[in-house]
């Protein structure tokens, strides 16, 4: 390592690493610290309970870490489009270079756009299908029975891993 970056990085290198340890080590403590507390409780915001790897895992994390616990679901049910698959293409053509790049590069080669499906690991969790309000282009409302499964599941946080920008 010396050859290549020489002495100095090497140290602040090796100095960087033992913090990165230290605070590792902090943090499962802390964790130990805070078994004996009840779980933070969160709702999930969703299209489906199919995810991108990347978000399966950070679920599957918050989950297992025991730090924190889903007590809802709410699933955002897609309001009906064109019915010709063509006319659907037509409207949003603007959007296909995109597509074509994320369907012969991203997808090919990320790893975490694979879709995993969840349903089984959160089979217990209360779950609301919910078709919510159209607000401008990108806006979208919770309907009035959404909003109160959530605030009846009381939760501390909620993670919205779908829907558009939510207003109101």
């Amino acid at each position: 390592l010396t050859y290549f970056f020489g002495r100095q990085s090497v140290q602040a290198i090796y100095k960087t690493l033992s913090l990165i340890n230290k605070f590792n080590t902090e943090s499962e403590n802390e964790k130990l610290e805070m078994k004996g507390q009840q779980p933070l409780r969160f709702v999930i915001l969703c299209d489906s309970v199919a995810f991108p790897k990347w978000q399966a895992d950070c679920l599957r994390e918050v989950i297992t870490s025991g730090l924190a616990a889903p007590v809802g679901l709410v699933i955002n049910v897609p309001t009906r489009g064109p019915s010709n698959r063509w006319k659907a293409r037509w409207q949003t053509r603007r959007h296909f270079l995109w597509r074509l790049f994320n369907r012969l590069y991203v997808d090919v080669f990320s790893k975490a756009t694979v879709i995993e499906d969840l349903s089984d690991y959160l089979g217990s969790v209360p779950r609301f299908s919910d078709r919510p309000i159209k607000i401008g282009k990108f806006g979208h409302l919770l309907s009035d029975e959404a909003i109160t499964f959530v605030k009846a599941a009381r939760p501390d946080f909620v993670l919205r891993f779908g829907f558009n920008i939510l207003k109101g």
